[in-house]
């Protein structure tokens, strides 16, 4: 009997534990895509920025009307590749992100800061971004973890931000210079980054990725 209790007393004491880490987990887990969240959308209007620059100092979007199917760039670094080597199960084409720097890089003659998603493993939605191309429209998304009146809703904790110059009620994207002056967005960019060094860090580790190949 005596063992017995002892055995109750070790298991209510491992499972509290147990709760006790979980939570701890979790909220960490929280905290970092609350972080996370931040830089997505900042990164959102980079490249929106540079891809409209270009736009108007060539006249067409990054590979406007290079193929007769949409065209794919998936922003992802080494640590990424693997969860984005694949494009939708359509006709469509693949450009590497390296080239899609160096065109981006080609059309507004001088370098450009390299921008991924701080989340190295995906969970619950893609950690890359994706730009697509189509004739004379564009697209391109991140992928958050929380709501944004801006985000369409794909599944449980995952929303997509998405800009385009094709923008309109059925596809649910904005006009990149709607959205960057609207004071959702703005609030969204400039809230507060809990670990500010930790992000800048990894930004910086992949600052010029394509280049160190």
């Amino acid at each position: 009997m005596k063992r017995y209790r002892i055995l109750i007393v070790v298991i209510i004491v491992l499972l509290a534990v147990g709760g006790f880490v979980w939570f701890k987990f979790r909220a960490a887990a929280e905290a970092f895509q609350l972080d996370a969240d931040v830089i997505r959308l900042r990164h959102l209007k980079h490249y929106g920025m540079l891809i409209e620059e270009y736009h108007e100092k060539t006249g067409v979007f990054p590979y406007q009307n290079t193929a007769e199917v949409e065209v794919y760039v998936h922003v992802a670094n080494d640590r990424q590749a693997a969860y984005a080597k694949d494009g939708p199960p359509i006709p469509h084409k693949m450009i590497p992100f390296a080239k899609f720097v160096s065109e981006l890089e080609s059309g507004l003659g001088r370098p450009i800061k390299e921008r991924y998603d701080p989340q190295f493993a995906p969970l619950h939605k893609p950690n890359f971004y994706i730009y697509m191309v189509y004739k004379d429209c564009y697209f391109f998304a991140v992928h958050l973890h929380q709501p944004f009146p801006f985000a369409k809703k794909v599944g449980e904790n995952y929303y997509k931000a998405e800009i385009s110059n094709a923008a309109n009620e059925r596809n649910k994207a904005s006009l990149p210079q709607h959205l960057f002056a609207s004071p959702e967005f703005k609030k969204a960019i400039e809230a507060p980054v809990t670990k500010a060094g930790f992000f800048a860090y990894r930004e910086n580790q992949y600052e010029h990725f394509t280049k160190q190949k």
